[in-house]
């Protein structure tokens, strides 16, 4: 049995799909076909030099979408596909339009729990996507409506959410610990506070700006937010 390791990434600056629940890579098999989410293909990543046996993993390239998501590739360009953000349906299925963080545009990432987490201040909408809610028509117990790029969520509610403890996830690596800065809403101090996020797990108490915490969490009182 050939072991895999977790520093065992993928090659050519794509990115390696981590587990949600051990933020460890998911290894694939290239002769079980692509047992990989959607975006992400199976990658050889090492040969075993001592025999005919390697190590795959499941990679995409990222393009700027959210973290353990892939770009939705055209195959002419060989590059991202770009959409809109206020236009049904213009991504293919698996996919969801999603401002880059590389490129000054919309482009179609997979719809990953990163992806999702986009949607709303914090956490992932009901039914995860658009619904109808507003001042007059509001969401379920446990929710408020939210409007982001011209459409309404409803997303998880202040006390569903700042009254979770701090979490750090679950993404780090054995030899590299990469982290992005985060904001959660620290109940002891009553104020909202930046702390280093592995990339992946955790709770939803985690805002990707103090204002969206700010905002989310010192508003206690709300029935419409807009981000």
């Amino acid at each position: 049995m050939i072991e895999a390791y977790d520093e065992d990434y993928c090659p050519n600056n794509q990115v390696t799909y981590f587990e949600i629940t051990n933020g460890k890579p998911r290894s694939c098999s290239l002769s079980s076909g692509n047992l990989c989410p959607t975006g992400f293909t199976c990658t050889v990543v090492r040969h075993i030099v001592t025999s005919d046996k390697s190590i795959s993993r499941c990679c995409g390239r990222n393009f700027g979408c959210p973290q353990n998501s892939a770009a939705q590739i055209n195959p002419i360009t060989d590059s991202y596909v770009s959409c809109s953000i206020t236009s049904v349906n213009s991504c293919q299925s698996g996919f969801a339009c999603v401002r880059s963080s590389t490129f000054d545009t919309s482009i179609c990432c997979s719809e990953t729990n990163s992806v999702l987490d986009t949607f709303c201040p914090t956490g992932k909408p009901l039914n995860n996507g658009a619904t109808e809610c507003s001042e007059k028509l509001p969401c379920p117990n446990g929710y408020v409506c939210v409007t982001n790029e011209n459409k309404n969520y409803c997303c998880p509610s202040h006390e569903q959410v700042c009254t979770l403890p701090r979490e750090i996830g679950s993404c780090w690596r054995k030899k590299i610990k990469l982290s992005v800065t985060r904001y959660y809403f620290d109940t002891k101090t009553g104020t909202c506070r930046s702390f280093n996020y592995s990339g992946c797990g955790g709770n939803d108490n985690n805002f990707r700006t103090l204002d969206q915490c700010d905002g989310f969490c010192l508003a206690r009182k709300f029935l419409f937010i807009v981000f």
